[in-house]
C-alpha cells in the first residue's frame, strides 16, 4: 500500500507538470488566409455613424493570382472604381507590393475595363510578377468627396495577363456608410474617441504636406467657411504643419488638447490665416524640446482671434507674420515656452496685434512680447517685480494698466477667467453668479471683467502679502472699460460676498452692513496709480489718499437677501467712470493682519465721540432796600395830633437763581479715522475655517512651481506661501492648475509588414496551466484510484483464498480421531 501511494503521487505530479507546460503554449486559432479582400488600414474603422464626407481613407486590396504568364510584362493590373456620387478627386497608390515587393507602375490604366454603371475609374497600377507568386496586396488612398451625401460600395478589379491576353480574375468590394458634412463637425484620434459625436473626422495613415493624413486637415478642407470644427480629447497631429486657410472656428470641447506624438520637431504645429477664430483649446508640442515646435503661426490675411487658449511647452507660442488683418489675443494663458509668448514680425501693411486680459509670463528670459511697433498690450499680467520696460518690447503700453496679479485659470478648461460683456439696462449675472452689472440711463457699453480668485497672496492685485491685505469674502476682480467706450450712464456693480457662511454672517453684522453706515460696508477698491486710495479703501468712504482732493465715495448698498453689495459708479465721486474705470480692482473682504490665515475675527468699533459744552447753572444774590414808615407826635397842635413820616432804610436779604448759558454750538462728534479690529483665532462666525493658500501656483518655464518668474513691472513682489494644490472658491471658477507637464504617448503610425495572409488575427498566447493541471492531474488521479481499487480487490480476493485454504488445513489438522475420547460432534 505504501508503494501504491507513491505511485499515485508521482502520476499526479507528472500530470500537473505536463498540463502547465501545455498551458503556457499559445493556442493557435484556426487560420485562414484572408485573400481577395478590401479592408481599411487607416483609419482601421470609421466612426459608428459612418465615414464623414471629406474623410481620407487608406485601403488595402489583397488578391490571389495564378494564371498570369511570368514572361509577360506587365502581367498584373489593379483598377479602382468609386461611386460617382462620392465625388472622389483622386486615388493615390503605394508603389510597392506588400507581399511580392514588386514595383507597381502607378497611373497605368491600359488594361482597366470601363467603369460599371454609377462608377468612375479613378486610378490603376500594374506590375510584373515573377514565377511562383501566389498573390499580392497593394495599398491606395483617397478622400471621400466633401459633397458626398450617400453610402456606397468601393470596387477594385484585378486582371492577369496570359499568353492569350488580359483576364479579370478578381472583383473586390467594400461598402461604406457615408455621413454628409455639416456646419458643426468633430475631430478625434480614432473612431472610438468620436463617441456619439458626428460627423467625426479621424486620423488616417499618412503624414503629408499641410497636415494631410490628419482628421483635422480633412475637416478643415471639407467644411464650408463659417463652420465650427470641434476637437475632442487629447488629439494628436503629426510632424507636418496643419494649415487652416479659411474663415472658421477651431475650438476644443471638454478641456480638449492638441498635441503631438513624435520626434520630428522642425515645423510649426498650426498655421492660421484668413479670419480664423481659435478658442477653448490647449496646445503643446509633446516631447519636442531640442528644438521645440512653434505652436501657432498666424498670417493675418483677415482678422484672427485667439481667445481662451492655453499655449505651453513650445518654442514661440504665437508667431504673427505680416498681413493686413488684426490679431486679437484675449483671456489666454501663455507660459512655459522657450521663446516669446507673442512674437510679431515687422509689418509694412496695417496689420495690428492687440493683447488684453492674458497671462503672458514665465516664457523666455527678458521680454515676453515683441510687437515690432505694430501692437498694444494693456491689461495683461506680465510677471512680478522689476520693470515693465523689460516685459514688453516695441509695443504700445501704459504701465498703470498692467494687471497686478495673475488671472485665475479656468477650472478644467483652457484659458483664464475673464470676459468682455455688454452692459444694458437689465441686471446681468456672469461668472456663475458671482458678479452682476447693469446701467442706469445712457446707452449700452462694453466692459471687461477679470477674475483673480482668492485664497492666496498670489491672488491679490498689487498688495499681495502686505499689511493692506484683506480676508476675502469674494474673488478679487479687475474691471475696465473696453477701448473706445465712454458711458454717460451710471454703472451698477453687484458683488456676492458669501465665500463662506462665516463671511456672510460677518459682512451682515452690526460692524459692517448692519451698521447703517455705507463707509463701513466692506466693498473695497484700489487705485494702482497711487495716492488716490490709501491701500484698499471702501467704495462708500471718501478716498484717503493724499491725491484724492476731498473726493466723495460712491453710493454703496448692502443687499443681504441676495448676499450682494452694490456700488453705483458715476462721474461725481470716486471711483468714477472717467478717471478710474481704466484699472479698477475690487474685492469684498474684512480687514486682517496678513499673517492671519484664519478668517475668524472679532471686531470692536470705537467711534470716539467727544461732547463739548453743556448748560451750566450759575447762582447770583440781589440785595433789595425796603422803606419802613415811623410815627412821631408834635406838640404844636394841641387840638389834633401831628403825624410825621420818616423813612428808615432796612436791608432784607433775598436770593434768586438766574440760569445763564455759556456759548454752545451743539454736540460735536469726532470719529477716529479708521476702524480698529482685533483678530482672534476662532471666534464665532467662521467656525474656525482656514483659507488654504490656493488658486494660482507660481510656475517656472520648466514647470517646477518655482517663483523665479520674469519680473512683474511696477508692483510689490508678493510673499510666497506654501501652495496646496486643490480647489478653492469659487466653485467652478477657482482651481489650482497642475504643474505644466510634457504630454507623452506611445501611439505610432501603423507599420505594414509583408505577409502572405492579409487581415488575419495574430496568435494569442493563452496561459491556462492551472486548467491543464487540473484536467490531466484529475485524469491521472481517477485512473490511479480505479487501478488501485481493482488491484486492492484482487489483493483481497487472493488473500481471502489463501486464508480459506489455511483455515481448512488448520481445521483438518486439529480434528480429533474417532478413537480418541471427547466431543464427536461433526466439524463445520
Amino acid at each position: 500500500m505504501r508503494g501504491l501511494g507513491w505511485i499515485i503521487t508521482i502520476l499526479i505530479g507528472i500530470g500537473i507538470l505536463v498540463g502547465w507546460e501545455l498551458g503556457t503554449l499559445p493556442l493557435a486559432q484556426a487560420q485562414t488566409a484572408q485573400s481577395n479582400t478590401l479592408s481599411l488600414v487607416g483609419p482601421l474603422a470609421c466612426p459608428a455613424a459612418g465615414c464623414a464626407a471629406g474623410q481620407r481613407l487608406n485601403v488595402r486590396a489583397a488578391f490571389s493570382v495564378g494564371v498570369y504568364d511570368p514572361n509577360q510584362s506587365p502581367n498584373v493590373q489593379v483598377c479602382v472604381y468609386t461611386p460617382v456620387n462620392w465625388s472622389v478627386s483622386e486615388v493615390t497608390f503605394s508603389p510597392q507590393g506588400i507581399i511580392s515587393g514588386a514595383t507597381y507602375a502607378v497611373g497605368d490604366l491600359s488594361a482597366c475595363e470601363p467603369a460599371p454603371s454609377g462608377y468612375e475609374l479613378k486610378n490603376g497600377a500594374s506590375a510584373t510578377l515573377g514565377v511562383d507568386q501566389f498573390g499580392d496586396a497593394l495599398d491606395f488612398a483617397f478622400r471621400i468627396g466633401a459633397n458626398a451625401g450617400s453610402s456606397g460600395t468601393l470596387r477594385v478589379r484585378v486582371l492577369e495577363k496570359t499568353n492569350s491576353g488580359w483576364v479579370r480574375i478578381q472583383d473586390l468590394f467594400l461598402y461604406l456608410w457615408i455621413i454628409p458634412k455639416a456646419t458643426n463637425v468633430y475631430v478625434a484620434n480614432d473612431a472610438t474617441a468620436c463617441g456619439q459625436f458626428n460627423p467625426c473626422y479621424v486620423n488616417s495613415y499618412n503624414d503629408l504636406t499641410n497636415g494631410v493624413g490628419t482628421g483635422l486637415k480633412d475637416a478643415v478642407d471639407a467644411v464650408d467657411p463659417g463652420s465650427v470644427v470641434n476637437v475632442l480629447g487629447e488629439y494628436s497631429i503629426k510632424s507636418q504643419t496643419v494649415v487652416v486657410d479659411k474663415p472658421l472656428i477651431l475650438q476644443g470641447v471638454n478641456n480638449a488638447a492638441l498635441t503631438y506624438v513624435g520626434s520630428i520637431c522642425d515645423q510649426p504645429m498650426l498655421y492660421l490665416k484668413g479670419g480664423v477664430t481659435l478658442r477653448d483649446l490647449t496646445i503643446r508640442d509633446g516631447a519636442c524640446s531640442s528644438p521645440s515646435r512653434d505652436l501657432v503661426i498666424i498670417e493675418p490675411t483677415g482678422d484672427v482671434r485667439v481667445e481662451y487658449v492655453t499655449l505651453i511647452n513650445g518654442k514661440d507660442a504665437l508667431h504673427v507674420l505680416s498681413g493686413g488683418g488684426q490679431v486679437l489675443v484675449q483671456f489666454s494663458h501663455i507660459q512655459g515656452n522657450q521663446g516669446y509668448a507673442i512674437l510679431g514680425e515687422p509689418d509694412p501693411s496695417s496689420g495690428r496685434i492687440v493683447a488684453v486680459g492674458n497671462n503672458l509670463y514665465g516664457n523666455r528670459a527678458g521680454a515676453q512680447v515683441e510687437c515690432n511697433n505694430r501692437g498694444k498690450v494693456n491689461h495683461n499680467f506680465l510677471g512680478w517685480g522689476g520693470s515693465l520696460t523689460s516685459a514688453v518690447s516695441q509695443c504700445e503700453f501704459d504701465p498703470i494698466k498692467a494687471l497686478g496679479a495673475p488671472i485665475l485659470r479656468r477650472n478644467e478648461q483652457a484659458g483664464v477667467s475673464g470676459a468682455r460683456v455688454t452692459v444694458t439696462e437689465t441686471k446681468t449675472y456672469a461668472f456663475e453668479g458671482r458678479i452682476a452689472f447693469q446701467r442706469v440711463g445712457g446707452t449700452d457699453f462694453d466692459l471687461y471683467i477679470i477674475e483673480h480668485g482668492a485664497g492666496s497672496t498670489l491672488n491679490v492685485p498689487f498688495t499681495g502679502g502686505s499689511s493692506d491685505d484683506l480676508i476675502p469674502c469674494s474673488s478679487y476682480w479687475d474691471l475696465f472699460l473696453a477701448e473706445g467706450s465712454s458711458p454717460s450712464s451710471t454703472l451698477n456693480l453687484f458683488f456676492r460676498y458669501d465665500l463662506s457662511p462665516g463671511c456672510a454672517s460677518s459682512v451682515e453684522s452690526s460692524l459692517y452692513c448692519g451698521s447703517g453706515n455705507p463707509a463701513l460696508y466692506p466693498l473695497w477698491w484700489y487705485h494702482p496709480a497711487g495716492n488716490i486710495t490709501q491701500g484698499w479703501d471702501t467704495t462708500g468712504q471718501r478716498p484717503m489718499g493724499s491725491a484724492a482732493a476731498g473726493s466723495n465715495g460712491q453710493t454703496t448698498v448692502c443687499l443681504t437677501n441676495e448676499k450682494e453689495i452694490r456700488v453705483d459708479i458715476d462721474n461725481d465721486g470716486r471711483p468714477n467712470l472717467l478717471s478710474d474705470l481704466s484699472y479698477l480692482p475690487f474685492v469684498v473682504g474684512l480687514p486682517a493682519r496678513p499673517e492671519t490665515l484664519t478668517p475668524s475675527l472679532t471686531a470692536s468699533f470705537t467711534p470716539s465721540i467727544t461732547f463739548t459744552a453743556s448748560i451750566t447753572p450759575t447762582r447770583t444774590v440781589t440785595r433789595t432796600i425796603t422803606p419802613i414808615p415811623t410815627w412821631t407826635r408834635s406838640p404844636t397842635r394841641p387840638l389834633l395830633p401831628t403825624r410825621t413820616r420818616t423813612p428808615t432804610p432796612t436791608r432784607t436779604p433775598f436770593a434768586t437763581r438766574t440760569p445763564s448759558r455759556t456759548p454752545f454750538g451743539g454736540v460735536t462728534v469726532t470719529l477716529t479715522s479708521q476702524v480698529t479690529f482685533s483678530v482672534t483665532p476662532t471666534p464665532p462666525g467662521f467656525s474656525g475655517q482656514t483659507l488654504t493658500p490656493a488658486g494660482y501656483p507660481l510656475s517656472s518655464p520648466t514647470g517646477t512651481g518655482s517663483t523665479s518668474e520674469p519680473a512683474y513691472p511696477g508692483a510689490k513682489t508678493p510673499v510666497q506661501t506654501t501652495m496646496t494644490p486643490g480647489k478653492g472658491y469659487p466653485s467652478g471658477g477657482m482651481t489650482t492648475p497642475p504643474p505644466l507637464q510634457t504630454a507623452e504617448a506611445s501611439a505610432e503610425s501603423p507599420v505594414i509588414t509583408p505577409s502572405a495572409t492579409a487581415n488575419t488575427k495574430p496568435l494569442q498566447p493563452d496561459h491556462q496551466g492551472v486548467i491543464w493541471a487540473v484536467v490531466l492531474g484529475g485524469s491521472f488521479l481517477v485512473g490511479a484510484v480505479l487501478w488501485g481499487y481493482w488491484y486492492y480487490h484482487r489483493y483481497l480476493k487472493k488473500k481471502s483464498l489463501t486464508w480459506v485454504e489455511d483455515t481448512k488445513s488448520s481445521t483438518e489438522a486439529e480434528t480429533p480421531s474417532s478413537d480418541e475420547p471427547g466431543d464427536h460432534s461433526p466439524s463445520s
